[in-house]
């Protein structure tokens, strides 16, 4: 059991060793878009990826990772990666939720929100329209508590079998 043990002890020291010695992955942030549709029915909705985005810094083709539209009557849904980037500009403050300057535009969709909450999405900006458009950071789910129990569990478990074995 204490051979065991030992080793236990051994490969988490060297997961920990390991972790500390691999380069960190570039971070990633989640944001989301609500806005009133003026002329469509119901909510623009969209999410918006970045990668190493400080709040409140310019957004720069370095940061933008995805970009989703949900779609309405007026504008079918879409998808756009880095690779279809034309331009893309604004900031996000760190005061959110909030309306925000975000512009981004691929050879054939142009999407546009603006601190004042309009905002412009579909060709040319031309498809859907609207006001109240709102930025928040999404949110991020924590761990699951079952999986860090099961590995309390186990060590616990493991301390008990050798307290018994002792005696």
């Amino acid at each position: 059991m204490r051979k065991l043990l030992f080793a236990l002890g051994i490969s988490l020291l060297a997961g920990v060793g390991q972790a500390n010695a691999t380069p960190s992955p570039s971070s990633t942030e989640t944001f989301t878009f609500v806005g009133k549709c003026s002329d469509c029915s119901g909510t623009g909705n969209a999410t918006l990826v970045l990668s190493d985005y400080t709040l409140g810094t310019d957004l720069l083709n370095s940061n933008f990772v995805s970009f989703s539209y949900a779609g309405t009557n007026l504008q079918s849904a879409f998808i756009v990666t880095s690779s279809d980037i034309s331009y893309f500009f604004g900031k996000i403050n760190a005061a959110l939720p909030g309306y925000e300057n975000v512009y981004l535009q691929t050879s054939s969709i142009t999407f546009q929100s603006i601190n004042n909450g309009q905002w412009c999405v579909g060709p040319d900006c031309g498809s859907d329209q609207g006001s109240l458009g709102t930025w928040s950071e999404a949110i991020t789910p924590a761990p699951e508590p079952a999986a860090i129990a099961l590995v309390g569990s186990s060590v616990l478990g493991l301390a008990a079998a050798r307290r018994r074995r002792a005696q």
